[in-house]
């Protein structure tokens, strides 16, 4: 514990993480820090606050045993504000990338990985990181990439396996960067550095219902189109509705609302068939006896 004065960031992370887990599993309601499509749009710190809560005992205490290995290391050579970045980087590009594809997730386990990511490119480059992560540590690593995969697959866990896979990629980016000795080949690094965490940034935002492989996406879609309702947007809302029935066509709301928007617009004959279904799809009462 005395070390943790040296690294105030890793410590701090750490500390965060025990008590949001704790926080968790004592029954609190959390959701205001969980990736949600109803908040997304106005509290982007959400893909940062929901890597600090873990699933269970051996997810918290993986993270932060490699958070501490790597972490210190990280921010002894350079320096705590660069930790802040780094930890921004990581966790806002490997959450927004499972969100965009999935229902997101929670856990270090992207920053971990892009953590391992950096420190594995720099260890090939730079004498002073050549012992930070040894070839076992790598082994593990790749062996528990695709081990969290297989155990996705087969229904066993819900692993973040884009966060774990996306978390690595920015983190070996941003180690070929700071790698890199020439001015130009370092901005050119930079450059495919910040594109490809604008890529997840936007995937995980603007295009997410677009691209989501989850029902999930219709929900949001859904969400907007009230928002677009509330903003008397009926042509945008109508157009939202419409996207979110095709994803999820069992929703009696997402019927009502279209409706709604269609009578705004003068679509009468749209709105009739969009409260039918409304109906079709309500459940019915029990009948008198």
């Amino acid at each position: 514990l005395s070390a943790a004065i040296y690294y105030p960031i890793t410590a701090g992370i750490a500390a965060l993480s025990v008590a949001a887990t704790w926080q968790l599993y004592s029954g609190a309601d959390v959701s205001q820090f969980m990736l949600g499509y109803d908040v997304w749009w106005k509290e982007l710190w959400h893909c940062l606050t929901t890597t600090l809560f873990h699933a269970n005992i051996f997810h918290l205490i993986f993270n932060l045993y490699w958070l501490w290995a790597f972490g210190t290391k990280v921010e002894s050579e350079f320096g705590h504000p660069a930790m802040i970045g780094i930890f921004v980087l990581l966790g806002v590009g490997s959450s927004a990338a499972e969100y965009a594809l999935l229902i997101g997730g929670i856990g270090l386990s992207g920053v971990v990985y892009g953590l391992f990511g950096l420190l594995w490119i720099l260890g090939r480059s730079e004498r002073r990181f050549s012992e930070a992560i040894d070839r076992s540590t790598v082994h593990l690593f790749i062996v528990w990439f695709f081990f969290c995969i297989l155990t996705t697959v087969a229904g066993v866990w819900q692993i973040a396996n884009i966060a774990h896979g996306m978390g690595f990629v920015l983190g070996a980016l941003l180690g070929w960067t700071l790698a890199e000795r020439g001015r130009a080949r370092r901005a050119r690094n930079a450059a495919l550095l910040a594109a490809v965490f604008l890529l997840c940034a936007v995937g995980g935002t603007a295009a997410r219902p677009y691209i989501n492989l989850t029902s999930d996406a219709g929900r949001h879609l859904a969400y907007q189109g009230y928002l677009a309702l509330e903003e008397e947007d009926n042509e945008k809302a109508a157009t939202l509705y419409e996207r979110a029935v095709a994803i999820n066509p069992n929703m009696p709301d997402w019927w009502n609302n279209l409706g709604v928007a269609y009578v705004r617009l003068g679509r009468i004959d749209d709105a009739q068939s969009a409260f039918q279904r409304k109906a079709e799809l309500e459940p019915k009462p029990p009948p008198n006896r």
